[in-house]
């Protein structure tokens, strides 16, 4: 880093650009790329990025990943990149003329052939936040200050208990807390444990996403943010974002794959009715209508140019640290004595908010509810269900799987769609369709629990 900073010092001085120049290693072959290199260092150019191949997917435009993925199927493996005799090549200098930083001294491949051991001193990223084996802060270094602001944020507003009197005024516009209601028909029909249902549906704009969403946007304000973006999949999470932002006057903008866009056609028309912007987002490959991931993704990439001004609300508990830990703060409630707590789980900000105050009590069970899809024999799990048709989980539940804290189990869409007729039938009940395979999942544990 001194050096880099060096290099732009004597731009300064000499009052001049600096040429900043990227190649994917690899990239068109391995054996061309270090004639590329030279090519450029003898071009001119003061600073010479290479790039390893997905080290930063969150900032990387289609230019990027379409090397990257040329690299990969070139056989291109990490070690080779950071060989010392790759370097040699690459710099076109003796040994003695080479200074490996401590910030790229990270294999033993490089280690070993630079005859020089990795002293750097480990970065405040070991003592972020992890669940177990999972978590942590893996991001490009343009957004480690804005989340480190968010954090520090974050970290003050709980342990101020005015933060916390700033949210309360608004529970009866949110209608927080919700409300939890005995299904004495569903019960019946179990032949089972009681079964209790968490109104989440009753809150304003009909989810448990506008919780999460106000606590995230209070905070942006307390960090002087004027703009929000929002990744969103059903258009829960963006219409509960817009919604909010419409009440505080701030700037909206929510970002949806192109299939979503279309699925959830009326969702979007509420988002835009709010005021927000609805950007829809392309898949990772040509003709792919896209996943939440895609999402997530660009509005990362958006958020690097705009840290000064603008909080990204992710709407579930995914992401690097502190996302996880704000959305289950966010979500987190507390109810009376259960045997067992049951959340349909998707991307994890329902689940994450209802297991949190149950997970020290060990006679709680802890049943996550995931898509089963279609159900057929080749195993494919793609839902109907843009909510919960997510690749991936966040790392608290990750943790609480691997710890055999938690549990899941799958529902298919049919074992969904049929648990959205009984609970309409016998309780009079809507739910989504996303909520309803909880509900398949109540059911079969409510046998299983006996009366």
């Amino acid at each position: 880093m001194d050096a880099i900073k060096a290099v732009f010092a004597r731009c300064k001085d000499d009052h001049r650009a600096a040429l900043v120049t990227y190649v994917t290693a690899g990239y068109p072959t391995a054996v061309e790329t270090p004639e590329i290199l030279l090519a450029v260092q003898t071009g001119g150019a003061h600073i010479i990025e290479l790039g390893i191949l997905f080290t930063e997917p969150l900032t990387d435009g289609t230019t990027i990943q379409e090397s990257n993925a040329r690299a990969l199927q070139n056989g291109v493996p990490i070690p080779s990149m950071l060989a010392m005799k790759y370097c040699l090549e690459v710099a076109g200098r003796d040994q003695s003329e080479i200074k490996i930083y401590p910030a790229i001294e990270s294999t033993a491949a490089m280690s070993t052939s630079c005859n020089k051991p990795n002293t750097s001193t480990p970065t405040p990223m070991a003592s972020h936040a992890r669940f177990g084996t999972f978590g942590g802060q893996y991001v490009p270094e343009a957004l480690m200050e804005c989340l480190t602001e968010l954090e520090d944020g974050f970290t003050t507003a709980t342990a101020d208990p005015t933060s916390w009197e700033e949210i309360r005024p608004f529970d009866s516009y949110t209608n927080r807390p919700s409300s939890l209601h005995l299904a004495p028909r569903l019960t019946a029909h179990a032949g089972g444990a009681r079964i209790w249902l968490k109104r989440e549906d009753l809150n304003h704009t009909g989810s448990h996403k506008i919780n999460n969403a106000q606590g995230q946007i209070l905070l942006a304000r307390r960090l002087g943010k004027t703009s929000i973006i929002a990744e969103t999949g059903a258009g829960y999470h963006g219409v509960a974002t817009a919604t909010l932002c419409a009440l505080f006057g701030m700037k909206c903008t929510v970002f949806m794959v192109v299939e979503d866009v279309w699925r959830q056609a009326l969702n979007v028309f509420r988002m835009r009715l709010l005021g927000a912007t609805v950007i829809p987002v392309p898949g990772a490959h040509p003709g792919d209508g896209g996943t939440l991931r895609d999402a997530v993704n660009q509005t990362f990439r958006t958020w690097v140019a705009e840290l000064s001004t603008t909080h990204f609300v992710i709407g579930s508990a995914i992401g690097p640290h502190p996302y996880p830990t704000l959305v289950r703060t966010f979500q987190a409630v507390m109810s009376k004595l259960l045997d067992a707590v049951i959340a349909c789980v998707g991307d994890g900000s329902n689940a994450a908010g209802m297991f949190s105050a149950f997970v020290a009590d060990k006679l709680v069970a802890l049943v996550g509810v995931e898509t089963g899809g279609d159900g057929d024999a080749t195993g494919s799990t793609h839902s109907i269900l843009t909510g919960l048709d997510y690749l991936g989980a966040g790392p608290m539940l990750a943790s609480w799987k691997e710890s055999g804290r938690a549990w899941f189990i799958a529902a298919s869409d049919e074992d969904a769609l049929a648990a959205f007729c009984l609970l309409r039938r016998m309780e009079e009940i809507t739910p989504a369709m996303e909520t309803a395979h909880a509900v398949a999942g109540a059911v079969r544990v409510a046998k299983a629990l006996g009366p």
